[in-house]
């Protein structure tokens, strides 16, 4: 019974700290959600743009293109007031709705009105990587009511796409290089057999001219030795002779 009673204070203890942090908090502590954000999913792409804190308002707008039309926009404020902040939507331009900051962390935004027909709620909560998912829901009877975005800062997004199409451009340059560098190859291989082809065939030619100078030569002395013995009657005599 004792631990009922510990576990009931903490719990109103920690609802009183977090509606004392809502009430307390400022615009800057949304300075989280300040710069351009983006959202792509399949045919869709949805961007949501926030300014920084000034005059008690951060000024943003929201656009979702699908199927490279406009699909939805709208303007969007957070207010600072006596009572608490306001998050100001404007569908279209149009109907105006607010919703009032009952939530407050360091990393999650919630924002309500129980009176409106959809989204009674609009929650932002800030990631480890930096990203923002942004939730709108129903009450208690609309849970599969329900749209989320999930949000990457524009510049970080850029970078990434820059360095994949730096990386795809590396890689294609690397390989038409290598297949202009093939024919060279293949030719340079080519000319190389060619010359190895004709030192074989000079070297062929070398050896049959030498030989063809040996046979020449040996006719030459064999001609010489016989017309030595034929042509020489006296020193064939002195031969037969003595």
């Amino acid at each position: 019974m004792r631990n009922f009673f510990v576990l009931a204070i903490l719990m109103i203890s920690g609802l009183c700290a977090n509606s004392a942090f809502a009430l307390e908090s400022k615009l800057s502590d949304l300075s989280w959600m300040v710069g351009q954000w983006q959202c792509k999913a399949d045919s869709a792409e949805f961007e949501e743009h926030w300014m920084r804190a000034s005059g008690d308002s951060m000024i943003g707008m929201g656009r979702e293109v699908k199927d490279g039309k406009l699909a939805f926009h709208e303007y969007l404020r957070l207010e600072g007031r006596d009572d608490g902040i306001y998050y100001i939507a404007q569908p279209f331009g149009k109907i105006v709705t607010e919703y009032k900051l009952t939530k407050a962390t360091p990393s999650v935004m919630l924002f309500e009105n129980p009176d409106h027909d959809f989204p009674k709620k609009i929650e932002y909560s800030l990631q480890k990587d930096g990203s923002i998912f942004v939730t709108g829901s129903g009450d208690a009877a609309d849970k599969d009511k329900e749209f989320r975005y999930h949000l990457m800062k524009m510049n970080l997004r850029a970078s990434t796409d820059k360095a994949l199409r730096t990386e795809k451009a590396e890689k294609t340059a690397v390989s038409e290089k290598t297949s202009k560098a093939d024919p060279i190859n293949r030719a340079d291989k080519s000319d190389k057999e060619d010359n190895v082809d004709k030192a074989v065939k000079a070297d062929k030619s070398d050896k049959s001219d030498k030989t063809d100078m040996s046979d020449k030569t040996k006719t030459n002395t064999k001609g010489k030795a016989k017309s030595g013995r034929f042509m020489n009657p006296i020193k064939s005599v002195n031969q037969l002779l003595f």
